[in-house]
């Protein structure tokens, strides 16, 4: 009838729901604005204990685009780094815990075996996933030979075991005298340039704590790296003296992207949504599909609430028209 068309067209999207036979309208819509009904649709009891049982994600994502983005700073980089390596004594090598094997940077550290450098293996922004996940990395990566350290570089925590590390597996014959030379190393945006600020900072506060006597900052620079939330910040080698007693030195270089491989999409489309480049390189509504899918994919449905969704979806556009009458709604 005339009021069941009206209030058809008040709803401001029509959500679906894939399933095996087709799609469907999802039940249990409300327009933006109105009180939320009981939870019924939220959580449905099955034999698995999962949520929405009725809900068959996509099977497949189509990798219909290869995101990549290597420019010219990145070239004149990664020269500087190769030339500067041979006097580095640790090399810290800046992933993503996000991504702790997709953002490795294997296109210059390997065939490392011949330099004198001692590699660290650094999972940065290790706040950003479960504890679990962050060790079950740490310790695939530890199997393979490699030491390896989970931080939060934005919260210096964990940072001081670097220190530490650096001292203590040192190949220079007087470590705490000449110096140690480290050197980060890694993708854009996994965060080398806050982790040198962060050793910085702990080297300054642990001196105002020792005292006036204390020379463990003497003669240091306050200089910070610096640091945006955008790629591509950081565009030359840069030198940093982050203690004086120790003597601890570092490079700080350039992200520089891996190589260009249109025979694994996902790994650029991974490396794209933990933006080690700019969005627009592969598209926000391509990286927002991509991120719906693996959500799905891997059952993990808490954006339904916190979008106040009436369940899961697998179209994006979809998605986004409802955030955004959801965003203007809330304004």
């Amino acid at each position: 009838g005339p009021g069941r068309e009206r209030g058809a067209a008040a709803r401001p999207h029509a959500w679906t729901r894939r399933r095996r036979g087709g799609a469907g309208p999802c039940r249990g819509h409300r327009p933006l604005g109105m009180r939320r009904t009981p939870r019924r649709w939220s959580y449905f009891a099955s034999p698995g204990g999962g949520r929405f049982p009725e809900f068959v994600p996509r099977a497949h994502f189509v990798f219909d685009k290869h995101p990549h983005w290597f420019i010219g700073h990145m070239s004149k980089g990664k020269t500087k780094i190769q030339q500067k390596l041979k006097d580095v004594d640790i090399l810290l090598e800046v992933r993503d815990a996000r991504a702790p094997f997709s953002s490795a940077q294997t296109d210059m550290t390997f065939g490392m075996a011949d330099n004198k450098a001692q590699r660290l293996v650094v999972l940065n922004k290790a706040d950003l996933v479960t504890p679990n996940v962050g060790l079950a990395a740490r310790n695939l990566i530890e199997q393979a030979g490699t030491p390896c350290l989970l931080t939060t570089a934005t919260l210096n925590k964990n940072l001081i075991k670097i220190k530490q590390f650096a001292l203590d597996n040192c190949r220079a014959k007087f470590p705490r005298t000449l110096g140690v030379m480290l050197m980060v190393i890694g993708l854009p945006n996994t965060g080398k340039s806050t982790l040198i600020n962060g050793l910085k900072s702990i080297a300054f506060a642990t001196a105002r704590h020792q005292g006036k006597e204390s020379k463990l900052v003497h003669g240091v620079k306050r200089t910070e790296a610096k640091v945006q939330s955008e790629p591509g910040a950081t565009r030359d080698v840069t030198f940093f003296q982050l203690s004086n007693m120790p003597r601890l030195y570092c490079y700080d270089t350039p992200g520089v992207s891996l190589l260009k491989k249109k025979n694994d999409p996902e790994r650029n489309a991974k490396l794209a949504l933990i933006k080690t480049m700019p969005d627009h390189m592969a598209g926000e509504v391509y990286l927002a599909d991509y991120l719906l899918y693996r959500l799905n994919r891997d059952q993990m449905f808490a954006y339904v609430d916190e979008l106040e969704l009436p369940g899961p979806t697998d179209d994006v556009r979809c998605l986004t028209s409802h955030v955004a009458a959801l965003l203007a709604h809330r304004k």
